[in-house]
């Protein structure tokens, strides 16, 4: 998520300006914020009474100052850190939350033994992880990074990642040479509604592109969707 900046910089007479520093090309992540916390961690956040700062490393504002981003006459740059604003958070947790109402009402639909004792889950069924899959990638959209529960690895597709849209389709059960397929069609058209890739998602959906899974091809080509949206870099 991207955030502000705030610079603090000291100069003559004890002197103490403080002033929101410009994005750099060199700098891009910094200007970033990588939330993993619990949600609840988050939620005291939004709820305190200032926005949350995350403060740079001190080599790191050195770096900047020296780049000449930004300066301020006869001063230098102290100090540098992330402003989360409570309101960003907030919007955060109720994403989150609405996610995880629309993966539980997902579950429920295609399997509504899941929660109960002896129910299907990710460790037991394969048929599962599409549903879960579809829904983190969800949660975590283009660049966010929030995890929760068991197995949290990034499912990510990154904007202009090939390879990972690939490896991804190969993990909903396509063979090598269709997550291929599939991946030079949404390349080719940078759409998800152009024929290449519908004429694509209508063969999953069909059984004419199989997959290895045992779920619905209605759910592995919802997947697919989430992927290239991903990949393109759109909501």
């Amino acid at each position: 998520m991207m955030s502000r900046v705030t610079g603090l910089f000291t100069g003559p007479m004890q002197s103490r300006i403080t002033h929101q520093l410009p994005p750099h090309s060199d700098f891009h992540d910094d200007f970033q914020v990588k939330m993993r916390q619990p949600l609840s961690t988050l939620q005291s956040f939004a709820d305190a009474d200032e926005d949350a700062e995350l403060h740079w490393l001190a080599w790191r504002v050195k770096e900047y100052e020296s780049s000449g981003a930004f300066a301020i006459h006869l001063h230098h740059l102290f100090d540098a850190w992330n402003v989360i604003t409570r309101q960003s958070l907030l919007g955060v947790v109720d994403t989150v939350r609405s996610k995880a109402m629309e993966f539980a009402l997902s579950l429920q639909q295609e399997f509504p033994e899941a929660g109960s004792v002896g129910g299907p889950s990710v460790r037991t069924d394969s048929a599962v992880a599409p549903v879960v899959f579809n829904t983190t990638n969800n949660i975590y959209g283009h660049g966010t990074n929030i995890a929760t529960g068991y197995d949290i690895s990034q499912k990510t597709v990154l904007k202009g990642n090939r390879l990972e849209l690939v490896r991804q389709a190969e993990n909903l059960g396509l063979s090598a040479t269709d997550a291929n397929a599939f991946a030079d069609a949404v390349e080719t058209e940078q759409d998800i509604s152009k024929p290449r890739v519908t004429g694509f998602l209508d063969r999953v959906r069909d059984g004419a592109v199989a997959v290895g899974l045992s779920v619905s091809s209605d759910v592995v080509a919802g997947s697919l969707i989430e992927l290239a949206k991903l990949y393109l870099g759109i909501s």
